[in-house]
């Protein structure tokens, strides 16, 4: 039976090797801030929404979502990768709509990087 094997870029950011702030940039134009805290349990996402008029990638709509702007629990996420989309567990997104977490796929990644302390 033949092997098959798929051609995926290294990733950038990796879940559990890498900690402090992390900036995102998705293929719609939104980006995403990760504070990532080493064994703390405490990690954040917060979405921020880029002007229309700044968006590389026309392909893509850039879609308000209810609760950009807010920092919310980042509960797990797979390891980031430029060119695939991003994969997140969000908690405390409507705890009195009964749930208590959600998962979000972004488009595509054009762009990770970490935020240096000044």
């Amino acid at each position: 039976m033949p092997r098959v094997t798929l051609d995926l870029p290294a990733p950038v950011l990796v879940r559990g090797r890498d900690y402090g702030t992390w900036h995102l940039t998705t293929a719609s134009a939104a980006q995403y801030v990760l504070d990532l805290y080493p064994k703390s349990g405490d990690d954040t996402v917060t979405r921020l929404v880029s002007s229309p008029g700044l968006r590389p990638d026309e392909s893509h709509d850039l879609a308000a979502l209810r609760r950009d702007g807010e920092r919310l629990p980042l509960l797990s996420f797979e390891d980031v990768r430029i060119g695939q989309p991003a994969v997140l567990m969000i908690g405390q997104v409507d705890e009195a709509g009964g749930y208590l977490c959600t998962g979000r796929i972004t488009t595509p990644v054009i762009a990770c990087g970490q935020i240096q302390e000044a």
